[in-house]
């Protein structure tokens, strides 16, 4: 059987193509049982799923297919999202090796630009709401400082120059504890649109937050691990720049290479709770 919409080949008793996403009439159950062993349906460590992506045996190239393409303006950004999205349901979906990494042939690009598209214009949606909510958030305190400029000016205690500053400091503190709270609950947009090929889903943020309370310490623990794998292979790459001309050369290569290996360890590293937890 063949998908209607991208005419991929659709496993039987499936209930979404493999490649677009797009739901079967008559399928048979959200994950393909029948189309996997049964040790791929067994939930995967921690550590296992952050090794996961480098599995592959054709890993290191369709990793750097993945980076040159993101280096193409919107238009690569675009694919990588739809990259990323089947790259969910592979997990969610336990179709084929969990080890695969879904390839870069020339048939799945509109699948990929399709499917990137609707999660890239979701992005761009929290991203709009919380730069409109940051902006909110200073506007309030914009005309206090003028005020607490006059005040700071002639002033010599020590107590009103540290709580002008402390006033001063509130919005920012504000906007940083929104964006960590965001930061906390974003991993969980991809596998509600990739579960659902949804636009809607994509922006569920309550059935997101309803998710990860599921096995918060489970959440909590994988959200740091992968924190600090990120902040770790950022100063790895960082450290290239002491390298005279040539270093900013390799950094620049470097920086989309580690934003496209650590969006796929943060999808196989995420993607393993979504697995067990979401329906």
């Amino acid at each position: 059987m063949n998908c209607p919409k991208c005419f991929a080949e659709i496993p039987e008793n499936a209930y979404h193509c493999p490649e677009c996403g797009e739901k079967v009439e008559g399928g048979g159950g959200y994950y393909q049982q029948s189309a996997v062993s049964s040790d791929s349906m067994e939930p995967v460590p921690l550590m296992e799923t952050i090794t996961r992506p480098f599995r592959d045996p054709e890993a290191i190239k369709k990793i750097l297919i993945g980076s040159l393409v993101s280096l193409i303006p919107i238009v690569g950004s675009i694919m990588v999202c739809g990259y990323y999205v089947q790259y969910a349901r592979h997990i969610l979906r336990r179709e084929g090796d969990p080890n695969t990494l879904p390839g870069w042939d020339g048939d799945k690009m509109m699948p990929y630009l399709s499917g990137g598209f609707i999660l890239f214009v979701a992005v761009l949606i929290y991203m709009a709401v919380l730069g409109a909510v940051s902006v909110g958030i200073m506007v309030p305190f914009w005309g206090g400082v003028a005020a607490l400029a006059s005040v700071v000016k002639d002033s010599q205690d020590p107590k009103i120059l540290c709580g002008s500053l402390l006033a001063l400091s509130i919005p920012f503190i504000a906007i940083f504890c929104l964006l960590m709270i965001f930061s906390f609950i974003s991993p969980m947009i991809i596998f509600f649109y990739a579960r659902d090929n949804s636009f809607g889903s994509a922006l569920d943020i309550m059935g997101m937050i309803g998710i990860i309370t599921r096995s918060m310490g489970d959440y909590i623990w994988r959200y740091l691990a992968f924190i600090f794998l990120a902040m770790l292979f950022s100063c790895v790459i960082a450290s290239v720049n002491i390298i005279p001309i040539l270093g900013n050369i390799v950094y620049f290569f470097l920086f989309y290479i580690y934003t496209f290996v650590i969006g796929m360890i943060n999808i196989s590293c995420f993607g393993e709770y979504a697995y067990q937890h979401m329906e």
